[in-house]
């Protein structure tokens, strides 16, 4: 059976993104249709539902990667701000989209926080899957990949 690293992201995220929609696990926050995902941007996104297509990447990325935190996440949805006259400059992306959307994913039982060691101080580590959305990203993963060679 294959996993979610068997498949095209792009079309896992599309797939994952309409099954997250239909499930009603994820609700996009009312301030979505004139946000910006980062001060990088110039335009808020144009696609309605974009907020589906970024959750269902964030659940991806964390499947990909374990201890995956809101700060990593800003880095990974980053990138040049222009600056007009100046060289352009790296900017994070925005940390409130990241953690509304892994709170989200957490209520729905997809992710869960990681606890650190006693050792490493803190509380929690990052996230991971849970058994239950490891099992909803396989499944979309298969559907994806059956596409694919049909």
């Amino acid at each position: 059976m294959p996993t979610v690293k068997d498949v095209p992201a792009d079309k896992f995220i599309e797939e994952f993104a309409k099954f997250l929609k239909q499930s009603g696990m994820v609700k996009p926050p009312d301030w979505t249709e004139h946000a910006r995902t980062g001060h990088h941007k110039e335009l808020a996104p144009y696609r309605p539902d974009w907020w589906y297509i970024r959750c269902a990447s964030i659940a991806r990325r964390v499947f990909i990667r374990k201890r995956v935190g809101v700060g990593g996440l800003t880095k990974a949805y980053g990138g040049r701000k222009r600056r007009g006259v100046r060289p352009g400059k790296y900017i994070r992306g925005s940390s409130s989209i990241a953690r509304k959307a892994l709170i989200q994913l957490e209520d729905s039982g997809i992710v869960e926080k990681i606890r650190k060691a006693d050792d490493e101080g803190g509380e929690f580590a990052g996230r991971q899957v849970t058994r239950e959305g490891q099992r909803h990203l396989n499944q979309i993963a298969d559907q994806v990949y059956n596409n694919l060679n049909s």
